[in-house]
């Protein structure tokens, strides 16, 4: 799959994510090409199928026509294939032409709206954030399965709480990596800070670390870098790919001036 295809595809699967095609681009609030029906236009052409084989037809054959019937047939081939002709048709070819063209426009069409995509899963985001957070509060600071079990029902209950609301917080993450595909938004991708705002280079080093240090199992199920993030009291936050690299090297840039008790020789 080019990867201008995967991105119409990405694209393709936002209401699947509770996103509503903007018909309009909320950046400039001015109406552009609408979404929906650009998307629309792709999955025709994507499903459109062109795999059918010539197959002449004796039927109608008589002396009298068989020449005008066999000329037809050979036009046919030329533009449909045969199982005896192999590789792709002229009637193949121009379809995936016509899918990249169409998957182009989608992916044009998609970038610029990236941050009104966010403002949809925002809210949704947030209160699991706020879950997620509250759960890890009554959670131990350093736990196993066993002592996880020793704690107590509520203790449990808090954690599995924690590890069903990841599955949403990875869900969100997921989508702004995927963003990359699209044009505009092709930078690399962060690991750490898509869904996070360290204030901080200490707090940035902290969430580091903690992708960089194996866990054990019963931590790696709530995602040591969230988990770091709710015991920190590290903001919550859905960044752009583009927003979460300009705040890494903020954050990296930061001077030893600029670090609260931190002496510098002169």
């Amino acid at each position: 799959m080019s990867s201008i295809i995967e991105a119409a595809e990405f694209v393709s699967r936002w209401p699947g994510q509770g996103i509503k095609f903007p018909e309009f681009d909320p950046k400039t609030s001015q109406f552009s090409d609408d979404l929906a029906k650009v998307v629309e236009g792709y999955e025709t052409i994507k499903y459109l199928e062109v795999a059918r084989p010539a197959v002449f037809d004796l039927s109608e054959l008589t002396p009298e026509n068989a020449e005008d019937k066999l000329r037809a047939f050979a036009a046919l081939i030329a533009l449909q294939g045969s199982p005896e002709t192999g590789g792709l048709s002229a009637l193949a070819k121009a379809k995936n032409i016509a899918l990249e063209s169409a998957a182009r426009h989608v992916a044009n069409t998609a970038g610029p709206m990236v941050r009104y995509a966010i403002e949809q899963l925002t809210p949704e985001f947030e209160q699991d954030a706020r879950t997620y957070v509250e759960c890890v509060a009554a959670l131990p600071d350093d736990f196993t399965a066993e002592t996880l079990l020793a704690a107590g029902t509520d203790v449990v209950t808090a954690y599995q709480r924690a590890k069903a609301v990841v599955i949403q917080l990875d869900r969100v993450s997921s989508f702004i990596a995927a963003t990359s595909t699209l044009p505009t938004h092709s930078v690399t991708i962060e690991p750490v800070i898509r869904i996070l705002r360290p204030a901080s280079i200490t707090e940035l080093a902290k969430l580091d670390a903690a992708h960089a240090t194996p866990a054990n199992a019963t931590l790696r199920a709530l995602n040591p870098i969230y988990w770091t993030a709710a015991r920190e009291g590290i903001e919550f936050g859905i960044n752009t790919l583009r927003e979460a690299a300009a705040l890494r090297k903020r954050l990296e840039t930061v001077t030893p001036q600029q670090i609260p008790g931190v002496a510098t020789l002169r």
